[in-house]
């Protein structure tokens, strides 16, 4: 179960470089086109929507890696049971965040998907970038309940 987990968590971080990869080659593809008179169209909807998804890749990633910005400094001095029961609380308020974050996504690209949507200039639809995006928060969120149990049991082990 970890060797699958690690591979898919370096998946999304992959997935998340490669398209900051896309976004640079097609800004640069773009500007090169607009010097000769002929711009990409749609650049800025495919660079908005490749950049969220991106993002999301980014977050699940990082979340996976324990990579963000933390209050260890206030915690060093705390023992480590209260330190745990911090991080349960903390984990706990994330988790439920990014469940209504989740939630909000699905609802959000339904009544997209229900309106028919589509992007200004490329006519595209958006709904399924929406849902993109709630996936990769879905993989968030799956992490941080995961990372939620493991504290949760280093709180009950003491």
């Amino acid at each position: 179960m970890v060797n699958t987990q690690n591979k898919f968590i370096v998946l999304t971080g992959a997935i998340s470089g490669f398209i900051l990869m896309a976004l640079a080659l097609l800004a640069v593809g773009n500007i090169i086109g607009r010097s000769f008179g002929h711009p990409i169209p749609g650049t800025y909807e495919i660079i908005g929507w490749l950049a969220a998804i991106s993002m999301g890749a980014g977050v699940a990633y990082t979340q996976a890696h324990e990579g963000h910005v933390n209050i260890d400094f206030l915690l060093t001095r705390v023992p480590i049971r209260a330190k745990a029961g911090i991080q349960v609380i903390i984990y706990v308020l994330s988790a439920t965040m990014f469940v209504i974050l989740v939630w909000k996504l699905c609802e959000y690209g339904m009544g997209k998907k229900a309106s028919g949507a589509t992007s200004l200039t490329l006519r595209a639809p958006v709904y399924p970038w929406i849902y993109a995006l709630g996936a990769a928060m879905a993989v968030t969120t799956i992490i941080l309940i995961y990372q939620l149990f493991r504290h949760v049991m280093q709180l009950i082990k003491g």
